[in-house]
């Protein structure tokens, strides 16, 4: 049998140096790996117990390769032993094989079905393949075993959790919280499941109520940001990314989200500074990179926004929104082939995405390639077939390249999406007028008067001919 010092899982033993103990550990599992030599030379095993131990030593020291021959030996020379299948699920489970883990502690439910201890192993396995009926239903047994056990109902309202059945976790979390008020992670869950639920008041005395226990969880500080920031309570989320920061200054997401509320903000400076903190954390963080770049983008400074998309993209070459965003900087400095390429190449790494061909479609029609925009605009039709704006600027496109009936037809469409937008029955009333079907043409235009009085100016200051008539008159009249 493997021998630990009488000291060795001592966690205040000040004599003993860190060296020493690796050292001791070294031994522990080179005689570990001898005694398993030992017992794949001989074809029985005498002395069970031992055999137990060493695998608790195995299991104890994480070794869960040596662990797992170990405890395959046991089961084969003592198959009716529950420990020993149990044992081998735990190994199992700690290394990824979930459903071999699943069927051991199966067999060590069946040799012993009154071991909650293993019915809640085997709800842990259940939740690592995400089968979490099974994995609820486990638990669940477990408590009939062993009712009022804190450590099977967390697990319980865990695995209600990680299936989106917040409400049933919040249940199991406030009973566990009954037993033991000042448990850290069951707060900790609980806080989520209500923001899950967006009931943000109630995450946030939740969080609260932990910190007062624990007010140098950085964790929760940060958790508490994100509610706040869910909750549209920008600087109050941002007070507390600084406390998290304050507890841990190498907090790289705290800076990610702080820069990301300062940004919601209008303070572009200040989340500048917080993603250039976070890119000097984590210099491959491609998204901060992203929203530096769009914080430049925003202040204008298209050639610095630039050499952030460049980096995001050489960090993570399939992200879409960094070709996106660098195109719509090569359009603003006027660099349209450096643009098309980029929308391009958005549209290459995702062509369900409409934002792509949106930008092109509008940059190919700023260029007057009007018939190209037209195409780029029915792509973006043809995944959003409500997309008002998109029937708008065909219309546009349309009425551009003297398709008029085509034209009426996607402003027909934008009124019967939009019916309270005045634009498009301002500009159908145009094409009446040049189709000479002038009662439809002033019924159009009077919509769009009443919907928006400010186009009565714009369209008396582009048509002052039709404006000297009686019937225009009429309809004025009528409006006032």
């Amino acid at each position: 049998m493997t021998n630990f010092p009488d000291d060795f899982w001592s966690e205040q033993d000040e004599t003993r140096g860190e060296g020493k103990k690796d050292y001791e550990i070294e031994q522990v599992v080179l005689s570990l790996k001898e005694y398993l030599e030992s017992l794949e030379a001989n074809a029985f095993v005498s002395d069970i117990d031992t055999l137990e131990e060493n695998i608790q030593i195995a299991i104890d020291l994480e070794e869960n390769e040596i662990g797992i021959k170990l405890s395959n030996i046991l089961v084969a020379q003592a198959p009716y032993n529950s420990d020993g299948w149990q044992k081998r699920g735990i190994l199992l489970n700690n290394l990824e094989q979930y459903e071999e883990a699943v069927e051991s502690y199966r067999k060590a439910y069946s040799l012993n079905p009154l071991d909650y201890e293993t019915l809640n192993n085997l709800g842990i396995a259940y939740e690592n393949l995400n089968n979490y009926s099974e994995a609820a239903e486990a638990f669940q047994h477990a408590l009939t075993l062993a009712p009022g056990n804190d450590e099977v109902i967390l697990n319980l309202a865990l695995s209600y959790q990680k299936s989106g059945n917040f409400e049933r976790a919040i249940q199991f979390l406030n009973d566990n919280l009954q037993h033991d008020p000042e448990n850290i992670e069951a707060l900790y869950e609980l806080a989520f499941c209500f923001d899950s639920l967006e009931r943000f008041n109630e995450a946030i005395n939740t969080y609260k109520k932990l910190l007062d226990i624990d007010p140098y969880n950085h964790h929760a500080w940060y958790n508490l940001g994100i509610t706040y920031s869910r909750y549209n309570q920008w600087q109050k989320a941002i007070e507390c990314y600084d406390f998290a920061i304050a507890i841990n200054d190498n907090f790289a997401s705290a800076y990610f989200n702080k820069g990301n509320a300062y940004s919601y903000l209008g303070k572009l400076e200040n989340a500048i500074e917080a993603y250039k903190t976070t890119i000097q954390l984590e210099p491959d963080d491609f998204t901060a990179w992203y929203n530096l770049g769009c914080c430049y983008e925003e202040q204008e400074e298209f050639l610095r926004a630039i050499k952030s998309f460049d980096k995001a993209i050489e960090i993570n070459a399939e992200h879409y929104e960094s070709y996106l965003s660098r195109g719509f900087c090569y359009d603003s400095l006027g660099k349209y082939h450096l643009a098309f390429k980029d929308f391009n190449k958005a549209i290459e790494v995702t062509s369900e995405n409409i934002e792509a061909w949106y930008a092109k479609g509008d940059l190919e029609y700023s260029l007057g390639q009007l018939q190209e925009s037209i195409e780029s605009y029915k792509k973006v039709l043809d995944k959003d077939p409500e997309n008002t704006d998109v029937h708008f600027d065909l219309a546009l496109a349309y009425y551009e390249i003297g398709d008029l009936g085509a034209s009426l037809k996607f402003f027909d469409q934008c009124i019967m999406l939009e019916p309270q937008w005045a634009d498009p029955y301002f500009e159908r009333a145009k094409i009446f007028f040049v189709l000479s079907r002038t009662y439809e043409a002033f019924e159009s235009l009077k919509m769009s008067f009443i919907l928006d009085p400010n186009k009565q100016k714009l369209f008396e200051s582009e048509f002052p001919e039709i404006v000297s008539s009686k019937l225009y008159k009429s309809i004025i009249s009528k409006l006032k």
